[in-house]
């Protein structure tokens, strides 16, 4: 054993020569495990670490195994000291460009500050630590379930792990393309949260596959890996506003189940593995949970919770002082911290916003709401405009509203004005800051929606030729008004009527039209129209086909114009890895002409990744000449090079960067940073040819654009002599721009002589 003074001196050597700090050298030596050293052969830990990685991501993995471990002895050798591996890397290697195609729909949950906790989160860690799998918390609106969530993993036994799942989503649950109630979604957001967690490998999208299934594997390999490491841990998947879920669903045309059933109903779960739900109370028969889940009701604050609760906000109070906010309250979170908000730093001003007689949260909503009625001096007005906002397809445009109220946009503005802090208005699109303000809206709007709902149909139908927002909905709000006929007719138009410029989304916008005629065929039992409208579908899926191949060929038009369809489309697909750099590059560009250097860094990074996969990729052709020898002479040699040469042409021809690829990020670059990536094309050690045609492109982009400022900046990053310079002066005259034209005749011809 070394004595003290020998193992500190071993320490602090291991530790500089790991180059990371203490913290983090210490963080780092309970990893080392050298247990199974001298015990197997390096190919049976080979076929045991495959064998784990299949376990996990339910496949076999050979071929990742094999991308994975070259990648990384690539950065053991010297020449890959500088390269970090990073998140982007990693993603790169396997074919995927972005994090969306693993965590589709993150979440949206705000943190929330000096929690206090409940009582209902100290029953539900009671019944897990006594073996009940499943709970559902119920409350009213306001109660506080969210924050019991974020408090419940607390008190977990040590190594647990909590896991929530956003169903609200900020209010994006209904959107068009929200899609968090889809079990395609939902499980895989769940699956890579918890592998993330706990350091395992992700699972890939894969569309067609039985999902709950799927999920269920998936969880009994992670707890199996979380028990191995914390045997007394739990893994609690935590479902946030799982009613949302189902409300998104069933609103869609036609109705689709949600993923929570699905979840809810699994058996079989882990022994360590914990699903929790949270739900409205008056919600709660729509989740159809099955006998085995534990409710557990939230009720409102306590008074010691409601204590707890103001004074880590306001500070000390009087004892009265905190029996009338807890009594004028009832007691509930929202209620309390409305008050709160309202009133800043004045304590006094938060209890007289609740008197005379208290305050609940549907009397905080309603008070608003008479406010905002006698501003606008019409009883009806605002129940008409609240209908329109329940009833629109989200997020909900200004001119629709405006439309079909019949009203000023300038007075539209003024209603969601009065209704703030419940409404957001940005960029022209009016959205719901609070789930319990959009219920009460809902309830409130009820004697409006039949009115509304048929001059919401009618507008949509009228509209459905000249504006992309009728044409993209027209058939679900005809649907909702029971116009049959309509929704039949629509499928009939062309789709090339349709007035939405991407044409991923016009394919998008026919196919939910068939969806929405097939469920009128079904519902009317209409065996003709049925028939037919199998034959349009038919057809649709072959435009789809075609319209496909035309965003990979084109594909600068698709970052541009389709740019959710193509990241969709090609990024998602490790079947068109070949074309993701060109994508990435443009995609880079456009962030960085917009200003968004985070975002222009972000896709320059998976571009890089992607480099890397190519390069990897590459290697299989750099084959020794002699391994193609063959016994049956040279021959057999030829016919295998012959071969060998055909497969890397057309790997180069698939894989290939197209100098107007490059010159698109430069724009964005030379935008967002500046002429340094200018300078080291020019100094880069690739052919002459290449660069001089990125150049051409790069000036040609910024022509188009008339962008003199930046081919100034160009012209006078690249020497006199070379030909670009030349280019670039060219493009500034053709702009408008000055330019000394004695001077660049000279240089032209001093390029002609060379």
């Amino acid at each position: 054993a070394l004595g003290a003074a020998s193992s500190d001196a071993m320490w602090t050597k291991l530790c500089k020569a790991s180059g990371l700090t203490s913290a983090e050298f210490a963080a780092f030596i309970p990893a080392l495990d050298f247990s199974d050293c001298d015990d197997q052969s390096r190919f049976a830990h080979e076929e045991r670490v495959i064998r784990t990685l299949s376990y996990f991501t339910d496949g076999d993995v050979r071929a990742e195994f094999a991308v994975l471990r070259e990648f990384i002895r690539k950065r053991m050798r010297p020449e890959g000291s500088r390269e970090t591996i990073t998140a982007d890397s990693v993603f790169g290697i396997f074919g995927h460009a972005d994090k969306r195609v693993f965590y589709p729909c993150p979440t949206r949950i705000t943190h929330v500050d000096s929690l206090v906790p409940r009582a209902a989160g100290g029953k539900i860690r009671t019944l897990f630590a006594n073996g009940t799998q499943k709970v559902c918390l119920a409350g009213a609106g306001g109660e506080g379930k969210t924050t019991v969530l974020q408090d419940l993993a607390k008190g977990l036994p040590l190594g647990s792990e909590l896991v929530v799942y956003d169903c609200y989503g900020g209010g994006t649950y209904l959107n068009s393309n929200g899609y968090r109630h889809r079990a395609e979604d939902g499980f895989l957001q769940l699956a890579n949260d918890t592998a993330a967690r706990l350091l395992l490998p992700p699972l890939f999208s894969e569309p067609g596959v039985d999902h709950p299934r799927r999920f269920a594997r998936k969880l009994d390999a992670t707890a199996a890996a979380l028990a191995a490491r914390h045997p007394d841990a739990l893994l609690v998947i935590a479902i946030d506003a799982a009613d949302n879920a189902v409300t998104a669903a069933s609103q869609c045309i036609p109705p689709e189940r949600a993923f929570v059933r699905d979840l809810a109903q699994l058996g079989g779960l882990p022994a360590n593995v914990r699903l929790m739900f949270s739900a409205r109370t008056g919600r709660l028969n729509e989740l159809q949970l099955p006998g085995d889940v534990a409710l557990i009701p939230l009720g409102p604050f306590m008074p010691a919770e409601s204590l707890a609760f103001a004074e880590a906000r306001l500070g000390p109070q009087s004892e009265s002082w905190h029996e009338e906010f807890h009594s004028h309250s009832g007691g509930n979170p929202r209620v309390q911290r409305y008050a709160i908000e309202f009133a800043g730093d004045d304590a006094n001003a938060a209890l007289d916003y609740l008197k005379p007689n208290g305050k609940n949260l549907e009397l905080i909503f309603k008070t608003r709401y008479e406010e905002a009625q006698i501003k606008s001096g019409s009883t009806t007005e605002l129940s008409r405009f609240c209908a329109a906002l329940i009833l629109l397809p989200r997020p909900v445009p200004m001119s629709p509203i405006s439309s079909v109220l019949c009203a000023n946009p300038a007075h539209i503005r003024d209603l969601i004005a009065d209704l703030s802090p419940g409404l957001i208005l940005t960029n022209d699109l009016v959205s719901f800051a609070d789930e319990d303000f959009e219920h009460f809206l809902g309830d409130a709007a009820a004697s409006a929606i039949p009115e509304i709902r048929a001059l919401a149909a009618d507008y949509m139908m009228a509209k459905r030729i000249v504006d992309p927002y009728a044409a993209s909905h027209v058939a679900s709000l005809a649907l909702l008004a029971q116009r049959r006929e309509d929704v039949i007719a629509l499928v009939r138009e062309p789709v090339t009527d349709y007035p939405i410029t991407d044409p991923a989304m016009r394919g998008e916008v026919h196919r939910r039209r068939l969806r929405a005629a097939m469920h009128v065929c079904r519902e009317t039992g209409n065996v003709v129209d049925a028939a037919a409208l199998l034959l349009e579908g038919a057809q649709a899926l072959k435009t789809d086909d075609a319209m496909n191949g035309t965003l990979f060929k084109h594909v600068e038009l698709a970052a541009n114009f389709s740019r959710d369809a193509i990241f969709a489309l090609l990024l998602r697909n490790r079947d068109k890895r070949p074309r993701h750099g060109a994508l990435l590059l443009q995609l880079a560009g456009i962030n960085g002409v917009a200003g968004d250097r985070i975002g222009m860094k972000s896709h320059f990074r998976g571009f890089l990744a992607w480099q890397e996969g190519r390069h990897d990729a590459q290697q299989e052709f750099e084959v020794d000449e002699d391994e193609n020898a063959s016994d049956d002479g040279e021959s057999e040699a030829e016919l295998q090079r012959r071969k060998r040469d055909i497969a890397r042409k057309d790997f180069e021809r698939v894989w290939r960067l197209k100098a107007d690829d490059v010159a698109a990020f430069l724009v964005g670059q030379l935008h967002a940073e500046g002429t340094a990536e200018i300078v080291a094309l020019i100094r880069r050690p690739r052919p002459a040819r290449f660069r001089l045609a990125v150049l051409r492109r790069l000036v040609m982009r910024l022509a188009r654009r008339g962008d003199i400022a930046e081919l100034l900046k160009l012209r006078d990053v690249l020497p006199n002599r070379h030909p670009g310079r030349a280019m670039a002066e060219l493009a500034v005259a053709l702009c408008g721009g000055d330019f000394n034209a004695e001077a660049m005749l000279f240089r032209l011809e001093v390029m002609a002589i060379h």
